[in-house]
C-alpha cells in the first residue's frame, strides 16, 4: 500500500480513483485501477472484535456477551434483539438518537441488560414511537437516560408475550421522560407516558427499584391496569413538591 520513493511515502488512501503508482519507479499507470481506502468508525464491539454497526454486534452476539457502543449513532431501524440468549448492551456514555418507531427492542426470549450511563433517545415523527421496548423478552435496565416523544405510547413499554409472566422490565435506575407536549391520547388527566404495560399483562410486568420519572409517579402503576409499578419496600418521591419529576428509592424503616 505504500512506498519510499525519492524520499516520499506514496499511500494508497491518497491517490485518486482508477490510476496506481509504481513505488519503484514514481510512474503511473492508469491502466490498472485501485480503490482508495475508505476509513469506516466501528460502531460496535465485543471484547476486541469490532463491528461497523451495533445492529451488526448484537446479531453477532452469544449469550454471556457485551456489546459496547464506541460512538454516538443515528440508526434509521429499531435495534433488535433476537434469539434465545441474554446479553448486556454497554451504552458506554455513548447516545442513540433512533429515528425509527422503536429505538430498542428485545424481540427475542432471553433477557437484555441496559447499562453505560448512556442515552437512548427515540423522537422522531412516529406518533407511537418507543424507546424500550420488551416485546417478547426481558429487559434489565440498569441506569441510563430514556427519551421519546409521544402522545399514543410510553417512553417504555411492555408486552406482547402470550405467556404473563414475561417480558418483565426492571429499573433499577436512569431517567425516564417523555417530551410530548399535552396530555395522554387515551386518558387527558395523565401527562404523556414514560411506562405502559400492554392491556391483557399484570402490572408487575414492570417492576421499578430506582430511577427518576418525569410526568406521572411511578407509584401509581399503569394507566388501564392501575396497581403500582414500584417493588415492595420502594417509594417514589416528588422532588421539588409540584416538579412533576419522582425517583424511586428503598424506603426507610420509619416510612
Amino acid at each position: 500500500n505504500s512506498g519510499d520513493t525519492n524520499g516520499q511515502v506514496i499511500k494508497a488512501e491518497s491517490l485518486a480513483e482508477g490510476a496506481i503508482c509504481n513505488i519503484h519507479d514514481n510512474s503511473w499507470d492508469e491502466s490498472q485501477v485501485i480503490i482508495p481506502t475508505t476509513r469506516v468508525e466501528m460502531q460496535a464491539q465485543i471484547g476486541e472484535a469490532q463491528y461497523a454497526t451495533l445492529a451488526a454486534a448484537i446479531a453477532a452476539a452469544q449469550s454471556g456477551d457485551t456489546v459496547k457502543l464506541t460512538q454516538d449513532i443515528t440508526p434509521a431501524e429499531r435495534i433488535n434483539v433476537t434469539g434465545d440468549k441474554n446479553i448486556t448492551i454497554d451504552l458506554a456514555e455513548k447516545t442513540i438518537t433512533s429515528t425509527a418507531d422503536v429505538a430498542i427492542v428485545n424481540n427475542g426470549t432471553g433477557k437484555l441488560t441496559i447499562t453505560g450511563n448512556g442515552t437512548v433517545e427515540n423522537s422522531g415523527s412516529e406518533a407511537e414511537n418507543i424507546a424500550i421496548w420488551a416485546r417478547t423478552g426481558s429487559i434489565d435496565i440498569e441506569n441510563g437516560t430514556f427519551i421519546n416523544k409521544s402522545n399514543k405510547e410510553a417512553t417504555v413499554y411492555a408486552g406482547t408475550s402470550a405467556d404473563e409472566s414475561t417480558p418483565v422490565i426492571t429499573i433499577k435506575g436512569g431517567t425516564f421522560k417523555n417530551s410530548a407536549d399535552g396530555t395522554y391520547t387515551y386518558n387527558s388527566s395523565l401527562k404523556p407516558l414514560t411506562l405502559n404495560v400492554q392491556n391483557g399483562k399484570p402490572v408487575t410486568s414492570i417492576v421499578i427499584t430506582g430511577g427518576t420519572f418525569y410526568g406521572n409517579d411511578p407509584k401509581n402503576g399503569d394507566d388501564y391496569l392501575v396497581g403500582t409499578f414500584l417493588a415492595p419496600d420502594y417509594k417514589s418521591v416528588e422532588t421539588p413538591a409540584g416538579s412533576g419529576v419522582w425517583t424511586v428509592e428503598k424506603k426507610a424503616y420509619t416510612d
